[in-house]
């Protein structure tokens, strides 16, 4: 499976199916536990995330960028699952060398047993299962990738609702479960694919420390950026919990669980993006590298752009409907965090680009500066006045974070994409933009509004959902017929020839 439709249209579909899954089972645990519990049990996952970037300082980024270009040797695959080995063995470590004062600072109170396997269980989700997402698109095994990832998906929804059913609402059985399917799973993967992994057999002396030297060059202008990032990303989960507590935090996690649906169509392509700008520019077919980067920008901006402009003016309903009451504090949280997801598309994009091109120096100064203002901004937003350090904060809560979010993504992502185009001698592009924001924005209220308006029957708000939604594609479809140059780049002829090819290449899957 070569073709980039093909691999993209096989991701999609995964995606959207694996997305399903793992959003009716996150809803399922919040609205189980509850926002105090959920709260804690987010913020724990989430600073162990940032944890991961410590230890990973770019290396996955790495071993992608080179699995991508050619073939490696088995030697090579070897060092680098050692080296995931460390990375598991050295937190836990000093873990459990902490203190109980510094558990308590760091974690926010919880107990050693909780906090050792909400570690394992997402160095087992995002570095272990993370490995072989990576492994398997760097060999176009795009359709078995998916299929694991729809099982494992599906086997940890079964396994939440027994114990849900069960009676039990324990965390510590929670991270269990995530962590004991990613394990399962990676073991079934890597039994069942060495005779399908393509290796480098001419050359097979790789030695440790050519390996080591071949990371650290790609790796070195990373290790202030992951560092600083590892700082950012527990910043954010730890001023929030620390200043507005495990319901502010609860708020703010469901918020950007439901708000990421808007990013399908970006996870689909990202790696299989990331795999032929790799490889294409190894050739020194920059060309190729060019024209794929702007159209996919342009698309997955307005794919983004078109879920969330839809999904905002249904927020309370969505929480309503889904978790219920005791959420319905969240709903402005909800509303502006749909918004977050349509300039992280193009950050994902123009991140894959510049770790594909091997700009990683470029690509870390700028992260720290941004992440360094974003800590600054993070701090100013959360904490009450009266605790400040010169007398000034918002005390904005939940709300202040989505707000902060939002705002210095589209600073932030900018700026990348100013850079990038500037070092390339490419043109920067930026009022498609504001064309595909205004109109999926204004075609999501007018569809709310025409249907709501009309049809105010509160038993059948589902119904409604839908049929506001054929409103609103009807909206779009025609916008981006008339505007099609600005908006997608294309011209009305080309977008008419476009839907023949996408049925094409459908027959041909």
């Amino acid at each position: 499976m070569n073709s980039i439709p093909e691999r993209f249209g096989i991701n999609l579909a995964g995606n959207l199916i694996k997305a399903f899954l793992v959003f009716v089972t996150g809803l399922l645990i919040a609205r189980t536990l509850g926002p105090e519990d959920y709260g804690y049990f987010a913020f724990l996952l989430a600073s162990f995330v940032a944890v991961r970037a410590l230890f990973d300082m770019g290396t996955s980024n790495a071993f992608f960028t080179f699995v991508s270009k050619e073939p490696r040797e088995k030697k090579f695959f070897l060092y680098y699952f050692l080296w995931i080995c460390a990375q598991f063995l050295i937190p836990i470590i000093l873990i459990v060398s902490l203190s109980n004062n510094w558990l308590i600072s760091v974690w926010k109170g919880g107990e050693l047993e909780l906090i050792i396997a909400a570690f394992i269980a997402s160095f087992m989700q995002f570095t272990l299962w993370g490995f072989i997402a990576q492994l398997g698109e760097s060999q176009r095994l795009t359709k078995k990738v998916q299929l694991i990832n729809i099982t494992v998906a599906m086997s940890h929804l079964l396994a939440v609702l027994v114990v849900i059913l069960l009676g039990y609402k324990s965390l510590f059985i929670l991270y269990t479960l995530v962590a004991l399917e990613f394990l399962l799973a990676f073991i079934y993967v890597l039994s069942t694919w060495r005779k399908i992994i393509v290796f480098n057999v001419a050359d097979s002396q790789l030695s440790a420390k050519g390996f080591f030297k071949e990371f650290y060059k790609y790796c070195r202008p990373l290790f202030l950026y992951t560092w600083v990032m590892c700082g950012y990303i527990f910043a954010d989960a730890w001023m929030l919990q620390h200043y507005a507590g495990s319901v502010q935090q609860a708020y703010f996690s469901v918020a950007l669980q439901v708000a990421t649906i808007s990013l399908l169509a970006t996870t689909s392509i990202l790696r299989v993006l990331w795999k032929e700008i790799a490889e294409e520019a190894h050739r020194g077919n920059l060309e190729r590298v060019k024209r794929l980067y702007f159209n996919t920008c342009r698309w997955l901006f307005f794919f983004a752009a078109m879920i969330s402009g839809f999904l905002v003016p249904w927020a309370a309903d969505i929480i309503d409907v889904t978790l219920g009451e005791e959420y319905m504090m969240g709903v402005t949280v909800l509303t502006v965090m749909f918004f977050y997801p349509v300039h992280q598309a193009l950050g994902q994009v123009v991140s894959s680009m510049y770790l594909a091109l091997e700009m990683t120096i470029s690509y870390a100064r700028l992260g720290v500066v941004s992440m360094l203002v974003s800590v600054i901004v993070t701090y100013f937003v959360l904490v009450p006045s009266d605790k400040s350090i010169i007398g000034f904060g918002l005390d904005l809560g939940a709300i202040g974070l989505a707000l902060k979010m939002v705002f210095l993504q589209f600073l932030s992502v900018n700026l990348y994409i100013w850079f990038l185009c500037k070092k390339q001698n490419w043109q920067y592009q930026f009022k498609y933009q504001i064309y595909i924001l205004m109109l999926t924005v204004m075609a999501g209220y007018f569809s709310f509004y025409a249907v709501t308006f009309f049809w105010q029957t509160e038993g059948l708000r589902v119904l409604m959902f839908f049929l506001s939604g054929g409103v609103y594609l009807v909206c779009i479809g025609t916008g981006v017929w008339f505007i099609s140059k600005p908006l997608l780049g294309v011209s009305q002829f080309e977008l008419s020839q476009l839907w023949p090819r996408i049925f094409k290449s459908r027959r041909t899957l």
